[in-house]
């Protein structure tokens, strides 16, 4: 994908996530994943003292939706407006895609007018060929086989390891995903078969 929706400032910048489509987080290194994590620890916590920087002004993200959505729908839609960009809602009814509008079409117009495509769709096959046709990065707000985007916000509920710039954590937390063959469940799987395998004691690797 050659188009940016990312700037080329801010904090935690991970330069070979820009312009990719987030489908899946299998398809993100270790480094990226966390480097992903850091940018947006750093968001958060500078939101709260005041450091809103506007990354996507002049921005504009589309979002299609097959399924209804509260948190997803409510969530991107708030993170564009606070970042300085614009989000521009699509359903089913309006677009008919299948039905009016091949999914080639959808994207072939969509990248002409917009920084990035967010869908939430029923088959991820219709992600994948939308992603294929798009010269915009698509990211994945949910389909029946994974949802990156919960599993990402998940991961930041979770002690990670301490760095010079992050303390210990005070506790250790939870995490849950519903059974197998739910989306989070599955992007865990993923996620989880695709990285290196832990050396053992004595080993480096």
């Amino acid at each position: 994908m050659s188009m940016q929706i990312f700037p080329k400032s801010g904090p935690v910048i991970v330069e070979s996530l820009r312009g990719r489509d987030l489908l899946s987080l299998a398809d993100l290194t270790p480094d990226e994943f966390s480097g992903l994590l850091d940018s947006a620890l750093t968001l958060k916590q500078g939101w709260k003292t005041g450091d809103r920087p506007r990354l996507l002004e002049h921005k504009t993200l589309a979002m299609i939706f097959e399924k209804q959505s509260l948190r997803t729908r409510s969530t991107f839609d708030i993170a564009m407006y606070q970042l300085g960009g614009h989000s521009v809602l699509l359903s089913q009814n309006y677009i008919g895609w299948g039905v009016r509008e091949t999914i080639k079409d959808v994207a072939y117009n969509l990248e002409r007018w917009t920084e990035g495509i967010m869908a939430r769709t029923y088959g991820h096959e219709t992600l994948v060929e939308l992603a294929e046709h798009a010269d915009v990065p698509v990211i994945n707000g949910l389909s029946d086989l994974l949802h990156p985007c919960q599993l990402a916000a998940d991961y930041l509920t979770r002690p990670r390891a301490p760095s010079p710039s992050r303390p210990a954590p005070a506790s250790r937390s939870r995490r849950a995903a519903r059974g197998p063959g739910s989306p989070p469940c599955n992007c865990t799987l993923a996620q989880q078969l695709t990285r290196p395998p832990a050396a053992r004691p004595g080993e480096t690797r």
